[in-house]
């Protein structure tokens, strides 16, 4: 018909592709699925203009012409679709992902069943000890939640589970399973320096279960207030140091 697709049309192949992104798939395969579509289009009217008895070159050429612009509008109609329904579900995911971080640190009416389920959806493993850092660093505007989730993941990689990073106002909280500091104390303070300083921190833990990490939580954040309050020259601020002042 030499027309280019029209709206609706297009609008059917972006609702393919975000259900695509909502199952799961790779945009990859999608995209493959559709050239695979076009290329066998482009096979048969090859075989056509090839079966042609008369001169079939420009009717092969404003033929090819249509297939790859055809191709071209679908896949960017697809891409573009699937961009946006994976934005929208990473942006519903990590919001249920702080809100169950808010559950296990603050305690709520939701059963432990509950919260161990959601952790387990999340990829995190409740059965283990953690320790738990509470720090302000030197972004007063609370954009330090990346920088601390890849340090603690650089110094945690050979650990059994990973850490748990979450921002809440100005303080950044890491919940790091506790086998790293099995060979020795120095993770936290490892932890500052590949931040590169302007860093403090409250340490509290190791505790095991559900109340634990809760408790090591408040240790730590207790122990950053108390640091920072007594203009302690440390970087790390360890709550089993602080007891005396915690009384």
């Amino acid at each position: 018909q030499g027309r280019d697709v029209r709206k609706d049309e297009l609008e059917a192949i972006e609702r393919v592709g975000a259900r695509r992104a909502e199952a799961g798939i790779p945009l990859d395969d999608v995209l493959h699925a559709y050239r695979t579509v076009s290329r066998v289009c482009w096979d048969i009217l090859a075989e056509e203009c090839r079966a042609y008895e008369g001169d079939a070159l420009e009717a092969a050429i404003a033929l090819a012409e249509a297939v790859l612009r055809y191709t071209d509008q679908i896949s960017t109609a697809v891409a573009e679709a699937y961009a946006r329904a994976q934005r929208a579900l990473v942006r519903e995911q990590e919001g249920a992902r702080r809100e169950f971080l808010a559950d296990l640190l603050y305690g709520t009416d939701t059963s432990p069943e509950e919260i161990l389920r959601r952790a387990h959806a999340f990829g995190y493993d409740l059965s283990l000890s953690y320790v738990a850092l509470v720090g302000v660093g030197p972004d007063r505007n609370g954009r330090n939640e990346a920088a601390v989730s890849a340090a603690v993941s650089t110094l945690t990689s050979l650990a059994t589970a990973d850490p748990i990073v979450l921002q809440k106002g100005e303080q950044t909280i890491a919940l790091l399973p506790a086998d790293p500091f099995i060979e020795g104390t120095l993770v936290p303070e490892k932890v500052v320096s590949e931040l590169g300083g302007g860093w403090r921190f409250g340490l509290g833990g190791p505790e095991p279960g559900l109340e634990g990490i809760r408790r090591a939580y408040l240790e730590a954040r207790e122990a950053l207030e108390i640091g920072l309050a007594l203009e302690l020259p440390d970087e790390v601020f360890r709550f089993d140091e602080l007891l005396l002042y915690h009384f």
